[in-house]
């Protein structure tokens, strides 16, 4: 009897550490295969940023061709124009008031579409930032968006030596302006505020308003795009993304990255 029995344990000892060898089996299994959907995962992601990086390069180029053609001759058409006018208001009697003041207009209008013309050029790819960098650009930028949308933007930016990459400054110029017309659109305020600067190696881009601000958690929740591709435009240049806002307590939004 204790032989037979002694046989039925070993009987069920082997019976249990065969079920757990292959629980152990099938756990294994389940971790590679989280670990293979782990990967895909990332590897998605980093496609993801890879394509948005690509895409914002062919914007910004197409940006410039669009420039280049508006200057070469939509510009130079204006500047003929205005020196034909010039030359037949010479022929024109100075008592002729009537075709004198159509030439007049004819100058105005030139002049309004010539404005009109830069205007469009600096949205699409402001010189400044070229030339002078973010800085310039920054300050540049938050002058004109003062004038066309009477909200008082505070700039407060340290030029940054040796300058960024293209890439990395015409990032955070695009994000600075995505924010502050996200600021007409939905802030209700009068102010906002945009800082920049370095501190040991890491770039410090911080947009805020006291505006009307948003439920912090329902944006997590309902995933807003457009703060979705602003986070995503940062991640492509490595740099980290934070927004914090509260609802009667304005929006502060913090961009961080190293050279």
């Amino acid at each position: 009897r204790e032989f037979l029995a002694q046989i039925k344990t070993m009987v069920r000892l082997k019976r249990t550490e065969d079920e757990l060898r292959e629980a152990k089996n099938k756990l294994l299994e389940t971790l590679k295969a989280l670990e293979t959907e782990g990967k895909i995962i990332e590897n998605e992601k980093q496609y993801r940023l890879e394509m948005q990086r690509r895409i914002q390069e062919v914007e910004e180029l197409e940006r410039k061709k669009i420039v280049e053609e508006l200057h070469d001759r939509a510009g130079q058409n204006l500047t003929a124009l205005n020196i034909n006018l010039n030359i037949i208001q010479s022929f024109i009697p100075f008592n002729n008031d009537k075709i004198n003041k159509r030439i007049e207009d004819c100058f105005e209008l030139v002049d309004d579409t010539s404005k009109c013309v830069r205007d469009a050029m600096a949205d699409l790819r402001p010189s400044v930032l070229d030339d002078y960098g973010l800085t310039a650009a920054l300050n540049w930028y938050g002058e004109k968006f003062r004038e066309r949308y009477g909200i008082d933007v505070k700039v407060i930016a340290e030029d940054i030596f040796p300058r960024l990459s293209v890439s990395k400054e015409t990032t955070l110029f695009r994000i600075t302006q995505e924010a502050l017309i996200n600021i007409v659109k939905h802030a209700k305020t009068s102010q906002a505020k945009v800082s920049l600067e370095e501190i040991n190696g890491e770039i410090f881009l911080i947009i805020t308003d006291n505006g009307v601000g948003f439920d912090y958690f329902s944006y997590k929740k309902e995933k807003s795009w457009g703060l979705l591709f602003m986070k995503e435009r940062v991640e492509g240049i490595n740099g980290s993304f934070n927004l914090e806002s509260e609802i009667g307590k304005g929006t502060k939004i913090e961009i961080i990255l190293r050279r």
